[in-house]
């Protein structure tokens, strides 16, 4: 379903995949299905085109999307929340020039606000909170330092492709980011070995 879709896009377009310089591609936090179908797309495309691989994380797009597309002060620092079920979100805090001041994380939202206060004393410097888990986090945690963002709460490919001629080419292929264990595992003697 996905390469329909952006060959439909580049009909769209009007362009070829010999016009491409470089692919961008999110790495996750996000669906284990998600994440892996959307890097090998990226990583299919790119062997085909004879173009880099370029990639970041879900939650840096979020963050990005806040500063560009809502004009967040540059005195602001931005913190990317997203929910992650069972009680815990997707965390990672960016400061005032887009740059990783926590990598993304899985936590509770407790630790969230501790982490906070410890890399930003939140009596000094505003921090504006986007992701799905933001509304949650602004309600249980409401402090005037802390304010609620507009960004969506999925990345936005515009902003990624914006972000795409900034973003280093890896000597090594594109990984998914996990931050939690898969739910389904083979079962117990029941795997068979692949031949090398």
């Amino acid at each position: 379903m996905i390469i329909p879709m952006i060959d439909d896009l580049m009909r769209q377009a009007q362009i070829g995949y010999r016009d491409l310089s470089r692919i961008a591609v999110t790495t996750g936090p996000g669906t284990f299905t998600g994440i892996r179908v959307g890097i090998a797309a990226a990583r299919g495309l790119a062997l085909a085109a004879d173009v880099p691989v370029v990639s970041c994380s879900s939650l840096q797009v979020l963050a990005a999307a806040e500063r560009q597309l809502n004009f967040v002060e540059l005195t602001s620092s931005i913190a990317v929340i997203a929910d992650a079920r069972r009680d815990q979100v997707y965390f990672a805090h960016y400061g005032q020039h887009g740059e990783e001041v926590i990598a993304p994380c899985l936590v509770s939202m407790n630790d969230v606000y501790d982490r906070l206060s410890r890399v930003s004393p939140l009596s000094s410097r505003k921090v504006v909170i986007v992701g799905s888990a933001a509304p949650e986090f602004v309600r249980l945690y409401s402090n005037e330092a802390i304010s609620l963002g507009n960004s969506k709460s999925m990345p936005d490919a515009a902003v990624l492709v914006e972000m795409a001629a900034g973003l280093p080419v890896l000597a090594r292929p594109v990984r998914p980011l996990y931050l939690r264990k898969a739910d389904a595992k083979p079962q117990a003697g029941k795997s068979i070995l692949r031949q090398v």
